[in-house]
Parts: C-alpha cells; structure tokens; sequence
C-alpha cells in the first residue's frame, strides 16, 4: 500500500507539471479565417482578431462547444482555450458568412504528459534494498530484492532511476514506450560487477492469454552464474535456449498443474525442477523470472523460479520432483498423447505436425504467433488410436500466407493439453 500511494502521488505530480502553452492567431476578414486550419497542442490558446466586417467564433463541432461574441472590425473578437484534445469546426456564424468561406478546423493533440503506457517492475538484482525514481522524483521507496508491482501508468517518455533505499541515483536509464502499452521491466545484473553490471531490461507484455483454455508465460533468465537454459514443461522441452538477461517470447500453455525442469542449453539433465499449478489461472498471463545463484555462497540466495502476474501477485514456484526421469512413475500427470516436432523445421512451404494418441478421441491443433495470437486452428474429431498428422501451408485462418518467423503449436485432447512445441517459417 506505501508503495502504490507513492506511485499515486508521483503520476499526479507528473500530469499536474506545467507545459509549455503557446499562442496562435487567427485573423477573420472579408469571408475568410487565416489560417483556416490549425494544429495545436492541449492547453494552447487560440486568439481571433477582426481585420474588418463584423465576425462572431463559433465552435460547430468538436468535444467543446465554445464561441466568442461577434464585433465590428478592426478589433479582437477574443481568445480560446483548447483543454480537450480532438478535431473542431468552427464557423462565423453571421448571416452566410459561413457558406461563404468563413469556416476553419483545429485539431488539437493530447499533451505528452497524458499520453502513458502500463509497466510491472521486477526487482531482481541482488541484493540492495532500493528506491525507484521516475523523471527524478522517487516513485518507489524501499523495495527489497524480489519484489514485483502491479502495472503502473507511466508517461511514455521516461527516465527511471534506482538508487540504494535512501542514497543517491547509481544508474539512469530513459525509455520510449508506446502509448496504451503495457510492459515489464525487471532489474538485474549486480551493481558493481563487471561481468554482470546492474541494468534494467524491459519487454512488452501481455494482460491476457490466447483463450480460456490457455496461461500466457513469458520467462525472465536473471540468474547470473547460470549458462543458456533450456526449460521443459512435464518434460516436453517449452523454451530452448535461453541466455542470461533475456526474456523468451510470450508461450500460451494449456491450463494445467507443471513441472517445471531447468537445464543446461541441450541437455536433459535438470539443474532444478519446480511445481507451477496453472489449472486456476486460464485465461491469465504472466512472467516467470529465474532469480538467485546456482552456487550460492553463504550469504547468497539459492536459484528459484518466482511467478509474477500484471496485478503485482508473486508466489516462489516450490521445488519438485523432476519430470524428466527416465521411469513413467516419475512423470507428473502422464499425457495420453504425445506431440512430435514437425517436419521439416524449418520449412518452407509447409509443414508437417504428427501425434500419437493412446486411446480414441478429438483433437483441436493450435498455431500461435510469437505474440500469442492464434493463427490457425485445425479440429480433427473421431480419430482412432495410433499415429496421425496435419499439415499447415503457413496460412492463417482466413487463408492468407503469413510472414516468415518463429510459431507455436499445441494439441489439446478433450480435457488434456500438451505443452507448446516451436517451428520456423522461412521466407
């Protein structure tokens, strides 16, 4: 609650920061307003002077109704303030004066200040206690390592400082974000270490899964004694390759309760393994952040998974038993399917997914795009037991080729779901 009053406070201290407003002018006159057309921005003051006749200002159509009274030039007719950012028409409204040619249009543009973007902050540099500035001023005070916030509106031209709790900025770092974006921005690295040096590494990120049936994962490494990863989800391999201070790319995993194996990059042998329950949370997302050390010293923290979602809830994923023993009893909740890579991969210009089922059924086989969107959907109902396999031609729903890059597959069987295996579509 102390954190999120001071981040109240500091918005209402960004949006209420004077700007710079200018003047324009208009001048009116024998059947004419010059310039007829303005663009301005929120807060700029419009000035209509009366070069000779007798001219009114009225407002036909915009988000404000405003008008200033007519008088006989030469004289001011008056000014205007444009506080509500949008397009206006505006006319003289004496006699025809309007159907000859005195009208004008003024788009005003939204103020810098209003535009924002969402960000959830991650803090995952061990281990100071820290203090958070925005442009500045201090947003966040004392936020101990591992700490995550709920999504916070920021201006989307920003400078974010971290100082240690109650001493001075050590590092700056500016972003742009896009307006009405939404964000992560975890902190890492260790301040003073020139191997790993403290920074703040930002990604977008997703409020939403594809569907009902699916958790939206994104995964943070930022354990700085711990080579590229693979991670594995009831022993189906999830994310391949991934290097310290990366962030892999938005997964829509099927809702269900994981194991959660961490490898070194290309092997089966797991470093860690912990228990992910995501049968609750269908329809969410969320970022998974690998925080600690590998080979902790006594006063350092032991490698761990902690799940985080834009509302700001963290809980450390608890240590379980791996799902990547050789022996069935060791697997948790065995899948009565399997999921094959597709072949070739990378292709061009189709592909094909094959799957075993052990027991008759309907499939439903999923493409997604790296953002999560679904690009394809292929049900095949009244399969028998056995060996089967569909083949995509790299189109999308509506039947329209889609862009080379990477994709994601799933296959959902009644009440069961795989984990998401990847391909490449090369053009």
């Amino acid at each position: 609650m102390k954190l999120m009053l001071k981040i109240i406070l500091l918005l209402q201290l960004a949006v209420g920061l004077a700007i710079a407003q200018e003047m324009h002018t208009v001048y009116a006159g024998d059947m004419y307003f010059n310039p007829s057309s303005l663009n301005i921005n929120e807060g700029d003051t419009v000035k209509f002077i009366n070069e000779g006749g007798y001219h009114d200002v009225a407002v036909t159509a915009g988000p404000e109704m405003l008008n200033l009274s007519a008088c006989s030039g030469p004289c001011t007719i008056g000014t205007l303030v444009f506080e509500t950012p949008g397009d206006y028409d505006y006319e003289c409204s004496i006699g025809s004066h309007a159907s000859m040619g005195m009208v004008g249009t003024i788009l005003v543009n939204a103020s810098a200040l209003e535009q924002t973007a969402s960000v959830q902050i991650i803090h995952n540099s061990p281990y100071p206690v820290v203090d958070i500035y925005v442009d500045g001023t201090e947003a966040l005070g004392d936020v101990p390592y591992r700490a995550t916030t709920g999504l916070i509106d920021l201006p989307i031209s920003t400078t974010v400082g971290i100082a240690p709790a109650n001493g001075d900025v050590i590092a700056s770092f500016p972003f742009a974000l896009a307006s009405g974006g939404h964000y992560v921005v975890t902190a890492s690295g260790i301040v003073g270490d020139a191997d790993h040096p403290f920074d703040l590494v930002a990604s977008t990120l997703d409020t939403a899964a594809a569907d009902a049936d699916h958790f939206a994962l994104k995964v943070y490494h930022g354990v700085t004694d711990a080579p590229a990863v693979d991670i594995y989800a009831n022993g189906t391999l999830l994310v391949d390759s991934l290097d310290y201070g990366d962030y892999a790319g938005y997964v829509q995993v099927p809702v269900g309760d994981y194991t959660i194996d961490v490898t070194a990059n290309g092997s089966t042998a797991p470093v860690a393994s912990f228990s992910a329950p995501l049968t609750g949370l269908g329809g969410g997302a969320g970022v998974i952040f690998a925080s600690g050390f590998l080979a902790p010293t006594a006063t350092d923290s032991a490698f761990t998974l902690i799940l985080t979602t834009p509302s700001g809830y963290d809980v450390e994923l608890p240590a379980a038993i791996t799902a990547l023993a050789t022996d069935d009893e060791m697997y948790i909740s065995p899948l009565t399917f399997e999921l094959n890579q597709n072949y070739p991969n990378p292709f061009n210009p189709s592909t094909t997914i094959g799957f075993q089922l052990s027991n008759p059924g309907n499939v439903v086989i999923k493409v997604f795009d790296i953002n999560g969107r679904i690009v394809k959907s292929f049900n095949q109902t009244g399969l028998s037991s056995g060996n089967h396999s569909i083949t995509w031609n790299g189109t999308n729903q509506a039947g329209q080729y889609v862009a080379g890059g990477v994709y994601m597959y799933s296959l959902s069987v009644g009440n069961y779901a795989s984990a998401i295996r990847k391909m490449t579509l090369v053009k």
